[in-house]
């Protein structure tokens, strides 16, 4: 295709391309921009348009994919800019010291409250807090693997309403 073609079809699909820029961006400025670099690509990759197919599709489809790649790069940036931030901070002698002794006495009374628990429920759970799987804690205490999840699920159940209650008294 020859530029002179490929201009006449561009011109025929301005309006068009404008339209669907500023549906995109929702932003005059940024809408001129998405056009500019929807031409840029279109002029670069002119000999993959084939003569014949819908060059509109062809264009438009180029610009949604241009602005959805810039959406994600955006996205990135930010993401990378407040990881920067948060690394400037650290490196500038502001440091925060996590203090233990709450996690601690919440650790212990974790512990005081699971063994209070009847010991068919305990077993399992403990097991499955240890890190063994359904599979293995039912071999093990030669129970259905069912009633394994029963188990820790009622064990779930009763520690977080225990747990729920003390929690009222420290707030």
């Amino acid at each position: 295709m020859s530029t002179i073609e490929f201009n006449q079809y561009f011109k025929d699909a301005t309006p068009l391309i404008e339209g669907f820029a500023l549906k995109l961006t929702k932003d005059q400025e940024k809408a001129r921009e998405l056009v500019q670099e929807t031409v840029v690509r279109a002029l670069r990759y002119k000999d993959h348009f084939t003569i014949g197919t819908n060059f509109k599709a062809w264009i438009t489809t180029m610009m949604r994919n241009i602005f959805l790649n810039q959406k994600r790069n955006h996205k990135r940036r930010k993401t990378e800019s407040i990881a920067n931030d948060s690394l400037y901070l650290n490196l500038a002698g502001v440091h925060t010291i996590d203090n233990q002794g709450i996690h601690t006495m919440e650790m212990q009374e974790l512990l005081r409250v699971i063994k209070k628990l009847d010991a068919k429920i305990r077993q399992p759970f403990w097991m499955f807090y240890q890190g063994y799987a359904y599979e293995e804690i039912a071999q093990d205490l030669e129970i259905p693997i069912g009633t394994v999840k029963s188990r820790i699920f009622k064990a779930r159940n009763i520690l977080k309403s225990k747990l729920s209650r003390k929690d009222q008294f420290y707030a």
